[in-house]
């Protein structure tokens, strides 16, 4: 009988993803087709009020993989190499931002015809707003130059590529200073200024004298995803015993029971500092392999839906401008099961038309190779 392949999936990882996703939907929903949710500084329970704490996770992930993608290059380098070849840096950032274009694209077009659609655009309207969503297109607008942004919340991915175009280089010339020292020192001064400045992490057009806060945001939180790969290589390099593996499994789940209850809680933003420390830790022990549960969840359905994160992060946007701006009247309730809904279909048409672009680019590459 053949062996069952073992996925290259964190299963772990891919539920968060989904989670954390869901997160982000729902503090949209709340945000865009609720009624305003005031922080108290209580314990106060809301509508997912902290839910953009969703994406803090996603920032750590990427920091942590490209750490390791970097990681893994300088291992396999011969003694003498260059630590940096510019090439190298332009070839990942190519890969990455081709990755992401059989997603952004079919979703971008739905988040485009929904624009022109609630806002009833005539040709030459809909030509100058087109013309106007080109950095948006091409995943450019966190540079500054934020026009007209039909997909919005695509700020996250624009904002993650100049992170690592700057971080890149950096990481990969003084990989162990870098990754083990001056990363983390970075990142907890980048974040302790913006929540001096602006009493909140999150927040992403807010002008910071030299970019946008979402840039400095993301280049923290990346680098502080290079620290956690880093702890969590060094975790799994070490012997647990079965209680102590019992007693880091139970943490990783409280940092996720801590994050889940803040993002539903209307506490001050402050304390959005404190929930990237729970997410590092729960990023961290995830990835280090010493907590049970990531076999068990390293299978299909998991893994599927942890690549649905991106499509849903994607479209919800526009099924949230649909149904706020042709659904108002309903009740609260029925406008986020209508978001729901449209969210589900946008996701849908958008996963569908990546799985569809990437199975033709392997045909091609496979047919590009037997031909060789």
């Amino acid at each position: 009988m053949a062996e069952k392949k073992k996925s290259r999936r964190n299963g772990k990882i891919e539920l968060y993803r989904f989670i954390f996703s869901m997160y982000v939907l729902f503090f949209h929903m709340g945000k865009y087709l609720l009624p305003p949710q005031k922080f108290t500084g209580g314990a106060e329970l809301g509508f997912f009020r902290h839910g953009a704490m969703g994406v803090e996770f996603f920032f750590l992930v990427s920091g942590w993989l490209m750490a390791a993608s970097v990681s893994k290059k300088l291992a396999a380098k011969a003694e003498g190499e260059k630590a940096f070849v510019t090439k190298e840096g332009l070839d990942f950032l190519k890969r990455k931002y081709l990755s992401l274009m059989p997603q952004h694209i079919p979703a971008f077009a739905i988040a485009f015809t929904v624009y022109v659609y609630i806002r009833e655009l005539r040709p030459t309207a809909m030509i100058r707003a087109f013309v106007d969503s080109l950095p948006n297109l091409f995943l450019i607008q966190m540079s500054g130059a934020n026009f007209t942004n039909p997909n919005h919340l695509e700020w996250y991915i624009s904002a993650m590529l100049i992170a690592m175009a700057l971080l890149y280089p950096l990481l990969t010339k003084y990989y162990d200073a870098f990754a083990k020292y001056i990363a983390p020192l970075a990142a907890l001064l980048i974040c302790g200024y913006l929540i001096y400045t602006d009493k909140k992490l999150t927040g992403v057009t807010t002008w910071t004298g030299i970019c946008f806060k979402a840039v400095l945001r993301a280049v923290a939180e990346v680098s502080l995803g290079f620290a956690s790969f880093e702890l969590s290589a060094y975790l799994s390099k070490k012997q647990f015993t079965k209680g102590r593996k019992i007693l880091l499994t139970l943490a990783e789940f409280c940092c996720l029971v801590g994050v889940t209850l803040y993002t539903v809680s209307l506490l001050s933003t402050k304390y959005e500092l404190y929930c990237l420390a729970l997410l590092f830790i729960m990023v961290t022990l995830a990835f280090s392999g010493v907590t049970y549960g990531s076999e068990t969840l390293s299978n299909g359905f998991v893994c599927f839906l942890g690549k649905l994160s991106l499509p849903i992060y994607l479209s919800q946007i526009a099924a949230i401008d649909l149904t706020a701006a042709r659904y108002s009247y309903k009740s609260s309730a029925d406008r986020i099961i209508t978001a729901l809904i449209f969210t589900a279909v946008f996701t849908a048409v958008t996963f569908a038309a990546g799985e569809a672009w990437n199975a033709r680019k392997r045909h091609n590459a496979k047919k590009t190779a037997q031909t060789a």
